[in-house]
């Protein structure tokens, strides 16, 4: 009985570290990860204090501001974290922030190693800093009834996106509905909760066209703004400006800044607004803009409002052209997506005594893909044997000379046929061919010149040789089975044919043909033939 239960319990423990070892298979390796953070750990112990510093950060497929020290924390359990905020990564190739594992470089082993106890720690930390973001919207009347209401239900979607990633309102919002300048309305900032994401929507939706569309001035507004607001957030990451609009600014000024134009407006933005920063972060910019404005009369006028928000837009994938207000949703809520995504803090664990090289990987390994086993080879099975039934086109170069009436002449002889050969083995075609002429010959003979018509008329044996799948020899032989004539000449033919098989199932040959005279000249005829096998899908 005690030797089962020894048993028993060696089972249990060799499944649980078996267990164990099979769920350590999860991290990546530094060599393999395609996401992962670089660094060189460090406790310190300045003024009697005690102090944990990573240096020499490097993020790889990770992207986020890298400073020359990170100062740690330590959690309840006694391990040290570093946070890295503002973490950007492709859209398309997304880590998985869930699974992190730690590596450490053994200088003894000069490798890689994983810390699986500190792994287990490893977790995505809650975002606590502050982003903000104001949404610049277009109210002018040049949209259509539908069209305005596109607006606000799509403002109102984001609010519901950046809604579900505000923890305890730490991204706050301001929204500015403009057409003419007196006829702008403000949402000043606030932190966006469930309460004001409420207030938020009611305020657009009451929102009114107006016969103006005062588009520099409210995007200049929405920048002091926001600048004025970061003032007040002891954890400001982030800001961003989202703006649409379906025309061209034309009632933008400011008194107070001395900016009497529109055009100076636009130089202003470019010069004084998109290069500044916000309590040191460069913000954001999206826009937005849908054709069809009652200003946008032509092309040209497109294609300026296109260049100036590219502009506003601070980067070329920051600018969004939509084809119309029913796509709008789905535009906003895009972007909300993006910010929401861009907006990653991620925290990294490690124990205190892990001094030196360490790197944090993110993901978790593939499982091996099962090992495929080559079926055998099937057997080779015969695709068959081409029939040849043809027809060919030729051109012929009869000549005759000689006889009673010392004849001299030549001509040409068009001719067309008919072949075909009977596959006997895979390399050997038995059958006929058959072939009509005709044209004229021209010459002298010792009394003047002539002029006459020609005619020739053969069949013969004909012979495939070679790989019949593969581009066979032909070879025809008449052994006088025919009759041919010209002005002078009359005779028998004697031919020998010889060609080739093409690889797009046409061929082609070449004859020669001499004459046996019936009591007049002797006549040699060269020609040449192409023809075409139209049973070669025919398999014996």
């Amino acid at each position: 009985m005690k030797k089962s239960l020894l048993f028993a319990l060696a089972l249990v423990c060799s499944v649980m570290t078996f267990a164990q070892g099979a769920d350590a298979d999860w991290r990546i390796h530094p060599d393999e990860a395609q996401f992962k953070i670089y660094g060189t750990f460090q406790t310190t112990f300045p003024n009697g204090g005690i102090a944990y510093e990573l240096t020499n950060v490097e993020p790889v497929g990770l992207s986020f501001p890298v400073q020359p020290k990170y100062l740690g924390g330590e959690t309840n359990l006694g391990n040290v974290y570093f946070t890295f905020d503002r973490v950007t990564y492709p859209q398309n190739k997304k880590p998985d922030l869930e699974h992190i594992a730690l590596w450490v470089f053994d200088e003894s082993l000069q490798r890689w190693v994983p810390d699986e106890e500190t792994g287990n720690e490893q977790v995505n930390a809650t975002n606590t800093n502050e982003m903000t973001v104001v949404l610049v919207l277009d109210c002018s009347s040049s949209l259509s009834e539908q069209g305005f209401q596109d607006v606000k239900t799509s403002a109102k979607s984001f609010i519901d996106v950046m809604l579900r990633a505000s923890n305890a309102g730490n991204i706050h919002i301001g929204i500015i509905g403009f057409s003419t300048m007196k006829q702008t309305r403000t949402l000043g900032i606030q932190p966006l909760t469930a309460y004001s994401a409420s207030q938020m929507k009611s305020f657009v939706d009451n929102f009114t066209q107006g016969n103006g569309t005062a588009l520099y001035r409210s995007f200049d507004d929405a920048f002091d703004m926001t600048k004025e607001y970061a003032k007040t957030l002891s954890k400001f990451s982030s800001a961003s400006i989202v703006t649409f609009t379906d025309g061209l600014d034309n009632g933008s000024i400011n008194p107070t800044k001395k900016i009497g134009s529109k055009e100076n407006y636009f130089k202003y933005i470019k010069s004084d607004v998109l290069p500044k920063s916000i309590k040191g972060i460069p913000f954001s910019s999206y826009t937005i803009f849908v054709p069809g404005g009652a200003d946008v009369k032509d092309a040209a006028i497109e294609n300026k409002i296109k260049g100036e928000l590219k502009i506003m837009a601070k980067q070329d994938d920051h600018f969004f052209l939509v084809a119309n207000t029913s796509q709008l949703d789905r535009q906003f809520r895009a972007i909300a997506d993006e910010l929401v995504e861009s907006w990653k803090v991620v925290s990294c664990f490690i124990s205190q005594g892990q001094n030196g090289k360490v790197c944090w990987t993110f993901g978790k390994k593939s499982a091996p893909a099962p090992k495929q086993v080559a079926p055998p080879a099937p057997e080779p099975v015969s695709s068959g044997r081409p029939l040849l039934i043809g027809g060919d086109l030729g051109l012929g170069l009869p000549m005759e000379f000689g006889g009673p009436n010392q004849v001299a002449g030549a001509g040409l002889d068009f001719q067309a046929g008919f072949d075909f050969a009977y596959p006997l083995t895979d390399k050997f075609a038995l059958g006929f061919y058959f072939s009509l002429g005709g044209g004229f010959t021209g010459g002298e003979y010792y009394s003047g010149n002539y002029f006459g018509g020609a005619f020739k008329l053969s069949t013969g044996l004909l012979m495939e040789m070679g790989d019949l799948n593969d581009r066979p020899f032909l070879l025809g032989i008449c052994p006088g089975i025919g009759y041919g004539c010209s002005y002078y000449a009359s005779y028998i033919p004697f031919e020998l044919r010889f060609g080739r098989v093409l690889s797009n199932n046409m061929y082609i040959t070449g004859d020669i043909t001499v004459g046996a005279p019936l009591g007049s000249p002797i006549a040699i005829e060269p020609a040449i033939r192409i023809g075409y096998n139209f049973g070669h899908n025919v398999k014996r």
